[in-house]
Order: C-alpha cells, then sequence, then structure tokens
C-alpha cells in the first residue's frame, strides 16, 4: 500500500510518496523523482517560507529527501469556473487540461456548524455555487490520474462578484507567500486583486474577494467565514469601474510583455499610464506597450 509523505508550506505543499522497489509511476516525465539523499527543489521558495514534514530532512538550510518518490505541488491558490454539478462535487474550469472538483464535504457550510453532510444539502448544492460562478479555491490533493481536488475551507476562499477575470499564461504568475492583495490603484480607490497560480487574474471592487477579517466587509458572510453564493445589487460609479479597468488592463498589458505578474509590477504599469496622461482603454495600444517596455529597460 502506497503511503503518502508531505512537506508543508504557506501556500504550497510537496508530497513524497513512497512506493516499492522499482516501482515508479507509469509517467515519471509529468513529476519530479527524488532518491533518498537528494535536494528537493522548491524553486524560488527560501527555507523560511516552508515547514519541513515526514520524508525530508533539513541539511545545510536544504531539504533533502529520505525516501525515494515523487513530488507534485499541492495547496495552490487557485481561480475556477463552475461548469457543473455531478453528485456531491462541483465540477470546475481552472484552466488545464481536466477539470477540477470541488466536493461537498470540502466546503464551509452555512451557519457553520460541523456535521455530516446529508441529502438536503446535496439537494441544496445550487445555493452555494451555481453553474458559471467564479470560485477561488486551494488545492487539496492530486491523484495519480491527475485529478485536482479542491477546498474552499477558511475566510479566503468563496464566490467571487463585483469584477474581471483575466486569463494569462500560468508561468508569468510569481510565487508569493499569499495570492491575496489589495492595491491602492489612485488615493481613492481600493482594489482587490486575486493572483491564482493557474493563471486566472481577478481584479475587483473593495470586499468583492472574501476578505472577512475586514470588518467594513458588506457581504453577509456565514459565521466560519466561507462565502456563500449571493446576488449584488451594489451601484459602481464611473470612476471605480474605470480603476478596476485600469489595474485589469495593466495585467493584460504585463502578460503581452511576458513580464512576471506581482502587486508591484502591476502598480508600476498603472502608475505609468496615470504619469503619462494614458487611459484604460488606450493601455493596451502598441504606444503605450512599448514605451512602458522602454522605460523598463532604462
Amino acid at each position: 500500500m502506497d503511503h503518502k509523505q508531505s512537506i508543508v508550506m504557506n501556500d504550497i505543499a510537496i508530497g513524497c510518496f513512497q512506493r516499492g522497489s522499482f516501482n515508479f509511476p507509469d509517467k515519471p516525465s509529468s513529476a519530479e523523482l527524488v532518491a533518498p539523499g537528494e535536494d528537493v527543489r522548491v524553486g524560488h521558495q527560501t527555507r523560511g517560507g516552508l515547514l519541513r514534514g515526514h520524508g525530508t530532512i533539513l541539511v545545510s538550510d536544504r531539504f533533502t529527501a529520505t525516501i525515494c518518490g515523487t513530488i507534485e505541488r499541492v495547496g495552490d491558490v487557485v481561480l475556477g469556473r463552475v461548469i457543473e454539478r455531478a453528485g456531491k462535487c462541483w465540477k470546475l474550469d481552472i484552466n488545464s487540461w481536466q477539470d477540477a472538483s470541488l466536493h461537498l464535504s470540502a466546503i464551509n457550510l452555512p451557519g457553520g456548524i460541523p456535521r455530516r453532510r446529508n441529502a438536503d444539502d446535496e439537494l441544496n448544492m445550487r445555493q452555494l455555487y451555481d453553474d458559471d460562478d467564479l470560485v477561488s479555491a486551494e488545492v487539496q490533493s492530486v491523484h495519480r490520474d491527475g485529478t485536482v481536488m479542491l477546498h474552499t475551507r477558511g475566510p479566503k476562499y468563496g464566490c467571487m462578484s463585483l469584477g474581471q477575470l483575466i486569463s494569462v499564461v500560468p508561468v508569468l504568475v510569481k510565487r508569493a507567500e499569499t495570492h491575496f492583495h489589495r492595491v491602492c490603484s489612485d488615493l481613492k480607490t481600493d482594489i482587490e486583486i486575486l493572483i491564482g497560480c493557474n493563471g486566472y487574474i481577478w481584479v475587483g471592487l473593495k470586499h468583492s474577494a472574501c476578505f472577512t477579517h475586514d470588518p467594513e466587509c458588506s457581504k453577509s458572510q456565514n459565521n466560519t467565514g466561507g462565502c456563500e453564493r449571493e446576488v449584488f445589487s451594489t451601484s459602481v460609479n464611473a470612476h471605480t469601474r474605470d480603476q478596476v479597468c485600469r489595474v485589469a488592463s495593466a495585467v493584460r498589458v504585463l502578460s503581452m510583455l511576458h513580464l512576471a505578474i506581482y502587486p508591484k509590477r502591476i502598480l508600476d504599469v498603472v502608475d505609468r499610464s496615470n504619469d503619462w496622461g494614458v487611459s484604460n482603454t488606450d493601455m493596451l495600444r502598441r504606444a503605450f506597450v512599448v514605451k512602458f517596455s522602454e522605460w523598463m529597460t532604462d
């Protein structure tokens, strides 16, 4: 029987799956193989942002494997679009080669009562997440066949509204300790950004994401911090819409230039557009894109 060992990080967990002799996965090219004594590569992540788990030891500030197996990432923050409900789970499009699954048991129920899910909960699933809803979630596990399992437990995750969804190449997303950010596009407006590791980026109004720790949050949320599906009737003024579009255009400019996408660089694009008097409708024109790329190289 396979035994799973894991290394837990802030937003990432790396799992080492112990196998019998010469019993490696059928497709080793899709995952990194490590043998006892080899360093576990974790990209740009530093040791301070990781927690050592079973199957590894710390040698000279580096994680070293103590078992033979594969490494795969879980715990990434992703955005997904609900495409269907199948039994007790939702199927989400997460910009991957196959859809992810969000099980009914992997969400917080209204009221915050920890209990077993029953038939009534299954019948009321559409009241939580309906078709075409945009949901922020975290990768809980990845199965051998590539199936991704998600969960939305916690105050950060749930249904998104009042904003724009931008799709970029996932490799452009710079990993960070948190992928939930609040940026000030001008002196008046706060814009929230959720940078998903799967290349989906959400740009919306303040409180349009699930920031339940904010006491001014205008969304009605359950006691656990999880977000139910909600219908918004908020009137958004023209200036606020303009700022949301400006930040979204900044993300698209970075994508066009194939530059790493993270909050500071997004604000650089926004600030340059304001300083140069470029409207958000002209930010995607060649003149601004070329001028910004030249500014980056100076």
